[in-house]
């Protein structure tokens, strides 16, 4: 698998022009150590006091090492959208804006290779920052929601469990605080739960990177780029966080007294609610990837693909 993405990566011209600085080499590494230097404040700062005679004294305890690792996960969150979702828009928008678009189509080379590793050199990079994010993982795994609800109520085990594993970025990190207590113990279920949390994440960032790659190709205008900023992220969240909705929705009825519905059934709605909504990003990503490969030249030109493939068929 690594091979064939090195591979990829090596294809001529796969690598997005302009001068390798030191972000765009250390992106990943500078942005890792900002999240646990972020968590690090954090942590000192719940901890942090004065003693009788005025002197700084450190106590950490669990809840200040707690509150370091959820602030430290908000932060990675952020990172896991805003700068994958900056790479893939300015993929080949920046083609376009430099006026090398065309030279691009000209060239005597399978473009369809340099779609795949253009993917890959905007991917890759937050990959490794998901890898630097591990140890982040194995902390959430001791934390009250992740490691230890599940152990106090069997009733809730089913839908913490699917939140844990398939809910969004927010849904997750608004449990984390929302269930307070502070870290505990490691235990199978938590590293588990904290195993399947960082496959969930990391197969969110390679959506978004398929569907960004894919719509930067049909960008022409700086205004349609900025919008696609905003709008893109928005929708990815609406469509992708439909089970989340189902879940609030099924909660408010049962707080406004309009249903009773145990805690079992909701938890089995959730979840076979959540498992359709990653099979459907798992395979729009993978539509929106195989359509780029397949008809970059038309994307590129402004043409539809069934227009030029017919005019090349003609010729």
């Amino acid at each position: 698998m690594f091979t064939g993405i090195r591979a990829a990566m090596r294809t001529p011209l796969a690598r997005p022009p302009g001068r390798r600085r030191i972000w765009s080499r250390w992106a990943p590494e500078l942005c890792a150590l900002a999240v646990y230097g972020l968590g690090l404040a954090v942590m000192l700062w719940g901890a942090h006091g004065y003693g009788a005679t005025g002197a700084l004294v450190l106590d950490v305890r669990a809840r200040d090492f707690t509150s370091g690792v959820i602030a430290a996960y908000w932060a990675a969150g952020l990172v896991l959208v805003v700068f994958p979702l900056v790479g893939a828009l300015s993929a080949w928008h920046g083609e376009h804006a430099r006026g090398t678009a065309d030279a691009l189509l000209l060239t005597p080379t399978d473009h369809a290779a340099v779609v795949r590793g253009r993917y890959w050199h905007v991917a890759w990079p937050w990959i490794r920052f998901m890898l630097w994010m591990a140890p982040l993982y194995v902390a959430l795994a001791g934390l009250p929601f992740v490691g230890q609800v599940a152990s106090w109520n069997r009733h809730n085990s089913v839908l913490i469990g699917g939140v844990a594993l398939g809910g969004s970025k927010g849904l997750f990190g608004d449990m984390i605080v929302e269930v307070h207590g502070d870290a505990g113990a490691l235990t199978g279920v938590g590293l588990s739960l904290a195993l399947g949390r960082w496959l969930c994440d990391a197969k969110s960032l390679l959506a978004l990177v398929a569907i960004g790659s894919w719509a930067s190709v049909r960008i022409r205008s700086g205004t349609g780029l900025r919008a696609a900023y905003l709008l893109l992220p928005l929708a990815m969240g609406a469509v992708f966080s439909i089970h989340d909705g189902a879940m609030m929705l099924l909660r408010l009825i049962d707080m406004r007294g309009l249903g009773n519905i145990p805690v079992e059934v909701a938890g089995v709605v959730y979840v076979l609610l959540a498992a359709v909504v990653i099979c459907a990003e798992v395979v729009l990503a993978l539509l929106a990837y195989r359509a780029l490969a397949r008809n970059f030249d038309a994307y590129a030109i402004g043409e539809k693909p069934s227009a030029l493939r017919a005019e090349r068929g003609g010729i």
